[in-house]
C-alpha cells in the first residue's frame, strides 16, 4: 500500500506499508526412529515361543506399543510390518511474517551557484517474525525414560538424535526489528564551465540502522535479545566534460549485511552422513548438526569504484564504459563445519584446545584415540570469520545505427576479474577463485 503527494512546489512525499507472509512445509514419509529401531533390534522368545521385542516382555511395554522385532538376516528379510514400525512421518512448517512501514521526503531546499541541491530524507521500520512447528522435536524426559527401558542399542540421550535424517526441531517465535533513517544529497559544483566541466556533481548518502533481535537460545537455554547498530555511507562524483563526450564517475562506500533471523535463530537441523574421523581414523556415519549463532554481527564491506564513459562525437550513437572496482568484506558470515578435514586437523594439532574443537563432540576425553571415542556429532554454525577481497574491470561498448529502414544495435561486454580471494577463517590459507563461478563455502 502506498501514498504520495506534494508539499508546496519544492517537495514530494511518499509513504508505504508492505505486509509479507511466507510459509514452507517439508515432509519425510519414511524417517527412521532410532528409539524404535533400538527396541526392534532386541528380539527374544516369549513364553509361547514367539519372537517378540524384549521390551514387550517387561513392565515398560507401554513405552513401545506394537513393537515389531526386526529381522536383519537374509535377503529381503524385513517385512512391511517391520519397516512400518521403525519408520515414521516427520514434518515441519516454517512460517514468517513481516510488517514494513516507510516514507520519504524529496526536494531541493537549497540552490547553489551551479543549480538546485537535491536532497532526500527517508525512514523505515520493519519487524519480521519467524517460527518453526515440527512433529519431530524430542520430549527429552520421555525419550530418556524410553531409552532407559531398553537394554541394548540405544544411543539416546548421550547422542540425542532420535531421527535419522531431514529433521528440523521446533523453533518458538523469534523476531527482528529494524529502525532506519537515511539522508541523500546531490550537490552541483560546476555547470557549463567550458570544456573542463559541462557539469560536476558531488553526491552522498548516509544511513543509520538499529537492529533488535529477540529469541530463545538453545545453547544457553534462555531468551536473549542481541542488538547491534550499523552506519553505512557513500560519497561519489559525477563529472561530465568535453561537451558531454566524457563522463568520469567514482564512489567510495561502506556497506553492511546484517545477519538474518535464520542465521541467528534457526531451528537445529540434523542429517547423518559418512565421514572420516581424523582423531580415531575411522570412517563411518555420524550426525551432522547445523546450529544458528545468535552472537553474529553485521558483515562490513569497503567498496571503491571508478570509471569513465566515452561518447565521441566523431562516432555517433557509440559509447564505451570502463569501470574499475575493488571490494573487501570483513567479518563475512561463513558456515564453519566441524566435519571439515581442515577443522578436524586444527583441533588435532592444538591437542584439543582449539576453539574449533567445540564443533566436534565425543563420548570420551580427547586423549582417547580408540574406536570407542568415535565422534558422536559434528556441528556446524555460522561465524563472523571470513574475509573476501575482489577487484577487476568491467567494459561495455554500445553502438546503434539506422540500417535498411530499421534499427541496428550491437553490444559487447567484457569482465576481467583480477582477484577473488577468500580466507574462511584466520587459520586457513587464502584461496583465490578469480574466474570461478561462486566461492567454496
Amino acid at each position: 500500500f502506498g501514498l504520495e503527494g506534494k508539499l508546496g512546489d519544492k517537495y514530494r512525499w511518499e509513504a508505504f506499508y508492505v505486509p509479507t507472509v511466507g510459509e514452507q512445509r517439508t515432509r519425510n514419509n519414511h524417517n527412521i526412529d532410532n528409539l524404535k529401531m533400538a527396541a526392534a533390534s532386541d528380539a527374544v522368545l516369549n513364553s509361547s515361543g514367539q519372537i517378540v521385542c524384549y521390551v514387550s516382555t517387561t513392565a515398560n511395554a507401554g513405552l513401545f506399543p506394537g513393537c515389531v522385532p526386526m529381522n536383519y538376516f537374509g535377503t529381503n528379510s524385513e517385512t512391511k510390518e517391520m519397516v512400518d514400525y521403525v519408520t515414521t512421518v516427520t514434518e515441519f512448517k516454517a512460517s514468517s511474517k513481516q510488517h514494513d512501514f516507510g516514507g520519504s521526503i524529496t526536494g531541493a531546499p537549497l540552490e547553489s551557484w551551479a543549480g538546485p541541491v537535491n536532497m532526500a530524507i527517508s525512514a523505515e521500520w520493519r519487524k519480521l517474525r519467524y517460527n518453526v512447528d515440527s512433529n519431530a522435536s524430542d520430549n527429552v524426559a520421555t525419550g530418556t525414560a524410553a531409552c532407559a527401558a531398553l537394554r541394548l542399542n540405544c544411543p539416546y540421550p548421550t547422542a540425542p538424535f532420535r531421527y535419522v535424517s531431514n529433521v528440523l526441531g521446533n523453533r518458538p517465535q523469534v523476531s527482528q526489528q529494524v529502525s532506519e533513517v537515511a539522508y541523500e544529497f546531490d550537490l552541483p559544483v560546476l555547470k557549463e564551465a567550458g570544456q573542463l566541466a559541462t557539469s560536476l556533481n558531488v553526491n552522498g548518502a548516509a544511513r543509520f540502522a538499529s537492529y533488535k533481535n529477540e529469541g530463545y537460545d538453545f545453547a544457553s537455554k534462555k531468551n536473549i535479545s542481541p542488538k547491534f547498530d550499523a552506519t553505512t555511507w557513500k560519497l561519489g562524483i559525477d563529472w561530465h566534460l568535453l561537451d558531454d563526450q566524457m563522463t568520469v564517475r567514482a564512489t567510495r562506500s561502506r556497506d553492511i549485511r546484517a545477519p538474518s533471523l535464520i542465521e541467528l535463530f534457526n531451528a537445529r537441523v540434523i542429517n547423518p552422513a559418512g565421514v572420516t574421523d581424523v582423531h580415531t581414523n575411522i570412517t563411518a556415519s555420524a550426525p551432522f548438526v547445523t546450529d544458528p549463532n545468535p552472537t553474529l554481527t553485521p558483515e562490513e564491506a569497503d567498496t571503491w569504484t571508478a570509471g569513465v564513459v566515452l561518447r565521441p562525437q566523431f562516432i555517433p550513437n557509440f559509447s564505451l564504459a570502463i569501470d574499475w572496482y575493488q571490494l573487501r568484506i570483513n567479518k563475512a558470515i561463513t558456515n564453519v563445519q566441524g566435519q571439515n578435514v581442515t577443522i578436524q586437523t586444527l583441533c588435532e594439532t592444538s591437542n584439543g584446545t582449539s576453539p574449533y574443537c567445540a564443533l566436534i563432540e565425543r563420548p570420551l576425553p580427547f586423549s582417547d584415540r580408540s574406536a570407542a571415542n568415535f565422534v558422536t556429532a559434528f556441528y556446524s554454525k555460522p561465524l563472523n570469520a571470513q574475509v573476501t577481497y575482489t577487484r577487476g574491470v568491467d567494459i561495455e561498448a554500445n553502438y546503434s545505427h539506422y540500417l535498411f529502414g530499421g534499427q541496428f544495435s550491437a553490444r559487447a561486454l567484457v569482465a576481467y576479474q583480477r582477484e577473488l580471494a577468500t580466507r574462511q577463517i584466520p587459520e586457513l590459507p587464502r584461496f583465490d577463485a578469480a574466474g570461478v563461478v561462486g566461492l567454496p563455502r
